[in-house]
């Protein structure tokens, strides 16, 4: 601004002497030359009188006025520039560190919030891919605290194994939520190197049990007529009364009733081992049924078995269902 005005007063000094100065500051200061050579009728005009004398002093403090009155329309100096770019930028910069949460594991507001004491953190997988060494060392302090975790907690009913891979290690459980990865990491060890694996809930019974079997053929019932509903285990009873022999397996799924009527599976078993057994004619086979209470939350009322069962000759296998009631 100082320069801008002194640079006034320069050109105001020399307007009298030469046109020529007009031109050189053409290229510096265009539009007080400009103003100036609107102004300086007289370089056109050498008959000037003397009102138009005084009127030339009286525009150049109009427009000299106007410059310190207006100093956004004199050209910015480079601190001025640089930090009209620093101003401008700024948003852009904000919103590039506009990124979504490494760890998403969050409880929702409607369930509790496990207890933190024993959150261990791996300070060797800090940085950088993890080693086998890592990976092994972590499995290990999953194990020594997993076992030390009391009866009572539902975590003992939730997971069913681990095993470490190529850069994590993994988690299998049977109810795969945000609550229950939390609880784990809580619970029993927390690293950003863990993977759970397991179905996110309950998913509806969409099993067809077989109805058209011969009168006293087959019968699958329950050993009493009722169960405490905070039972770990249920048991059940198959016979085979058939000419044929009956064949299966050691599988099963129970389900629970819904609010919506519906018929949902409960977690029982992680894996299955591949065992066949067979009854002939008059024969029967008992075992029990997890049920996970804990885990499950088991309320009174009606519950399901489903078995795939065949008979010997046959290709495929069919399911047989028996329901039976928590008290």
């Amino acid at each position: 601004m100082i320069s801008n005005i002194c640079g006034f007063f320069f050109l105001y000094f020399c307007q009298q002497h030469s046109f020529v100065l007009h031109l050189s500051t053409l290229l510096t200061h265009p539009a007080k030359t400009i103003y100036m050579l609107l102004c300086n009728d007289h370089l056109f005009n050498p008959n000037m009188n003397s009102f138009l004398k005084i009127k030339y002093p009286i525009i150049h403090v109009g427009i000299l006025v106007s410059m310190v009155a207006m100093p956004g329309c004199s050209r910015p100096n480079k601190e001025t520039a640089t930090l009209n770019e620093k101003e401008q930028k700024l948003p852009q910069a904000v919103d590039s560190i506009h990124a979504a949460p490494v760890d998403t594991l969050e409880v929702s507001s409607s369930e509790e919030v496990p207890s933190s004491e024993s959150v261990i953190s791996e300070e060797d997988c800090e940085s950088g891919p993890p080693t086998a060494q890592e990976l092994s060392r972590l499995s290990d302090t999953i194990s020594k605290n997993f076992e030390a975790l009391t009866s009572d907690n539902p975590l003992c009913q939730n997971v069913w194994g681990w095993g470490v891979a190529r850069d994590h290690v993994d988690i299998y459980v049977f109810v795969n939520t945000p609550y229950w990865q939390k609880k784990f990491r809580n619970d029993v060890c927390d690293s950003k190197y863990l993977r759970f694996n397991g179905p996110k809930g309950h998913k509806k019974i969409s099993i067809e049990a077989r109805t058209n079997i011969e009168a006293d053929s087959i019968s699958l019932s329950p050993n009493a007529n009722s169960f405490p509903a905070d039972s770990e285990k249920v048991s059940f009873t198959l016979r085979n009364d058939n000419s044929r022999q009956l064949q299966f397996g050691v599988s099963y799924v129970v389900a629970c009733r819904g609010e919506d009527g519906d018929w949902y599976d409960l977690p029982t078993e992680g894996f299955w081992n591949s065992v066949g057994i067979s009854l002939n004619k008059g024969g029967s086979h008992s075992f029990d049924v997890t049920m996970r209470p804990l885990l499950n939350n088991n309320k009174p009322g009606t519950y399901r078995l489903y078995k795939e069962v065949r008979f010997d000759g046959d290709k495929d296998y069919f399911w047989i269902m028996s329901e039976f009631r928590l008290e």
